[in-house]
């Protein structure tokens, strides 16, 4: 089914150990949208992140457009932080806002006991 055929990434930058916190991102062919790929590949790095090397927090973010996105980070038990309006600049010029999103280790652990 997938032999030789890339369907996505996910980038998961090294913990910055000033803060114990790191980003996840995370972008996924549209053949492949809907078949819980993406939620799988985030909460294996998100398990990774907190209980092989100790993350205090996790975060993301998507493009305010992108339900989906959003959704894939909700299910995690990520919560939205804020929206930063007119943040990306798109292939076309216009400008895109985003939605910052965080989880807690304590809220992990509490959510996967």
């Amino acid at each position: 089914m997938f032999e030789n055929e890339v369907i996505g990434s996910v980038h998961f930058p090294e913990l910055s150990n000033k803060h114990s916190k790191c980003e996840i991102g995370y972008y996924i062919g549209s053949k492949w949208w809907g078949k819980g790929f993406t939620s799988e590949a985030t909460k294996e790095i998100a398990r990774y992140a907190f209980e092989d090397i100790n993350a205090h927090k996790l975060k993301a973010w998507h493009h305010s457009d992108n339900i989906a996105s959003g959704l894939v980070l909700q299910k995690l038990g990520m919560i939205i932080e804020g929206e930063c309006k007119q943040e990306m600049i798109l292939k076309d010029g216009t400008y895109s806002d985003i939605k910052e999103y965080g989880l807690l280790k304590d809220t992990w652990d509490h959510l996967h006991r």
